[in-house]
């Protein structure tokens, strides 16, 4: 009930249950009034992630570049900005290049906590994988990172599914429809209501073997 009560996780709720708009304005309200930089870094990252999802790119992008000068030293930042550079699909070589600082930050940062390190190195792995195959066509590659994710027992289930998703995404610019759809299924199957579940879903639809 606690968790529900604060703003970031009830944005967080509304987001994973593809209620954009109100999640948006709890966000926003948030970005007026928040000052620390490690939470306002959430913040503005969560925002630039939800805005990317819209393809509201330039948007997006802004909210990132703050989150990035309040944070340098946060991995999943840089994850992020590798993410909005292959869902426009403009540069995959300037993806590479984030998805790879993203995973070195992580390995030279603190975390939060051991676990949380651990869940935000293996979400930047998944999206180094994607940007892995898109740039380099690489499938050993990214079948040794595919190998590498080990997430903790606690793992939420749309870091999981994120995993999933865009491991598919890796094997599906690899050609690979297979291991493609076989992620695509894990990510609906791990969070069915989640936005990664919903957009891996959608994505089968749209893209039928």
């Amino acid at each position: 009930m606690a968790l529900a009560m604060d703003p970031f996780m009830k944005a967080e709720m509304l987001i994973q249950l593809g209620r954009s708009q109100e999640a948006e304005e709890i966000l926003r309200q948030m970005a007026d009034t928040v000052k620390e930089a490690k939470p306002r870094t959430l913040v503005m990252s969560q925002l630039g992630q939800l805005l990317m999802r819209q393809q509201r790119y330039d948007e997006a992008m802004e909210c990132f570049q703050l989150a990035l000068r309040m944070r340098p030293e946060r991995g999943s930042t840089y994850r992020a900005i590798a993410e909005w550079h292959l869902r426009r699909g403009d540069n995959p070589a300037e993806a590479l290049c984030w998805a790879r600082l993203a995973v070195e930050k992580e390995k030279a940062g603190p975390g939060l906590s051991q676990d949380c390190q651990k869940i935000c190195l293996c979400e930047d792995m998944s999206t180094l994988a994607w940007a892995v195959a898109v740039d380099l066509h690489d499938g050993v590659e990214v079948d040794r990172l595919c190998e590498e994710i080990a997430f903790p027992a606690l793992t939420p289930a749309c870091s999981l599914a994120l995993s999933s998703f865009h491991f598919g995404k890796a094997w599906e610019a690899l050609g690979d429809e297979a291991q493609s759809a076989a992620h695509f299924e894990a990510a609906a199957q791990r969070d069915a209501n989640g936005i990664w579940g919903r957009e891996a879903a959608a994505h089968r639809v749209a893209n039928p073997a």
